[in-house]
């Protein structure tokens, strides 16, 4: 009886032993959560173990979605000048078994002066309040730019225009990396081609511009392509870049035309002769006014040239493009212009074959502030000759400036 007591007893210890092993093996299989997926900046990682690139000196947020991750109290990355916080948190609900609904939001800083490493351990503390879970990062070189150079034909400029092709010359640290490493990513920037092979130190591009208005530039805006995240880099310019808009060619004026109204006609002559006024005020000034003591003056005069002009409002061109003046499809002259800049006016004379017209002005016709054509006009073959009813200027008659505006590059005068 005694001994099978005692062997009883020791049965139900070793029972009890099982039971408890049991238990112990069963908490310590539920220690870790596995982790579903790490999503960061749009993109997503499947194996916690080959995590995503984070950089020196940016924050990054890594939502890890893992079982019981909406009980995460706090995350440790184990290197100095790195600090791990707890952002949002979700919870899946009870039937997300495989964690791939539950999740929470890690926040990392990095600072300055962390070294480039990869596979480092980022623990999750606290997942279902007993168990710890981990992931991987690598932590990269965040590049620096000391200097930005715009060039054109390898000479440094301080004025760019849109749609034109430059250089820009970049020389700092940590410039390589994952597929292009740091580019220009202004929004200034319109096309961009790498020029010369990529180095720590230096690289370079071809760059065009673009702009509707004119603006200074003094920064410009990079990104880095060694983390999923593309950080905003921004350099200051010593010297701020003044960007014109693409060029945009117009006709602004043309004065001297001869206009004769012949239902305005007064004392016996041909009509009214009408121009604009700087070209009426020279022809009254030739003629002479009129008085009580001599109401009619009629005098032969040269009429004035025609002087018409054509302005650039946009950004400075280099190349060679023609102008015309015009009498319907019929050119009066062309002219060629090599080179313009911003806000620059050529103006041109052009000299009619004829220029002498009788002209007179009388006190009884608007007290002797109108012009007339004298009857003289209609029998002296000298002074046979009228401007077209309307003069056409064009302006990049053949097409060979860019524009910012081509609708513009004709006016009736």
């Amino acid at each position: 009886m005694h001994t099978s007591i005692i062997t009883s007893a020791r049965q139900l210890f070793a029972i009890a032993l099982t039971i408890i092993g049991i238990s112990f093996s069963q908490n310590t299989q539920a220690a870790d959560e596995t982790i579903c997926k790490l999503i960061t900046c749009g993109h997503t990682y499947i194996d916690p173990n080959i995590g995503p690139n984070v950089l020196t000196g940016e924050t990054q947020t890594i939502r890890v979605f893992v079982r019981f991750g909406n009980f995460v109290t706090a995350a440790n990355a184990g290197v100095v000048g790195i600090s791990a916080t707890i952002g949002a948190k979700e919870g899946g609900g009870v039937a997300d078994f495989d964690g791939c609904q539950t999740w929470v939001d890690v926040n990392l800083a990095i600072g300055e002066g962390v070294g480039e490493q990869n596979n480092v351990v980022i623990t999750l503390i606290g997942v279902a309040n007993r168990v710890n879970s981990t992931f991987r990062i690598n932590v990269k070189r965040k590049p620096t730019v000391s200097t930005v150079t715009i060039k054109e034909n390898n000479v440094a400029v301080t004025q760019v225009v849109a749609g034109r092709f430059y250089q820009i010359a970049v020389s700092g640290s940590n410039l390589s990396g994952l597929t292009e490493g740091l580019v220009p990513n202004d929004s200034h920037i319109e096309t961009l081609n790498q020029i010369a092979p990529r180095t720590e130190t230096d690289i370079a591009f071809n760059i065009t511009f673009n702009t509707t208005a004119q603006v200074t530039l003094t920064s410009i805006q990079f990104k880095e392509n060694k983390t999923d995240c593309h950080h905003a880099i921004i350099k200051n310019l010593t010297t701020p870049i003044i960007l014109f808009p693409k060029p945009d060619l117009i006709a602004t004026t043309l004065i001297g035309k001869y206009t004769l109204n012949s239902t305005q006609s007064c004392g016996g002559s041909l009509g009214k002769v009408s121009s604009d006024l700087g070209t009426i005020v020279h022809v009254k000034a030739a003629i002479g006014t009129p008085s009580t003591n001599q109401a009619v003056i009629s005098k032969e005069i040269i009429w004035p040239n025609i002087t018409w002009s054509v302005k650039n409002t946009g950004g400075g061109i280099i190349g060679s493009f023609k102008v015309q003046l015009k009498n319907g499809n019929t050119i009066l002259q062309e002219e060629t212009i090599t080179n313009m800049a911003n806000n620059e006016t050529k103006s041109f004379v052009f000299t009619r074959p004829k220029s002498k017209k009788e002209l007179m002005r009388l006190l009884s016709c608007g007290n002797g502030n109108d012009v007339h054509a004298n009857q003289s006009n209609a029998t002296n073959p000298d002074y046979n000759w009228a401007d077209p009813a309307q003069f056409t200027v064009k302006v990049d008659a053949l097409n060979n400036i860019t524009e910012s505006n081509e609708t513009n590059n004709q006016n009736n005068y």
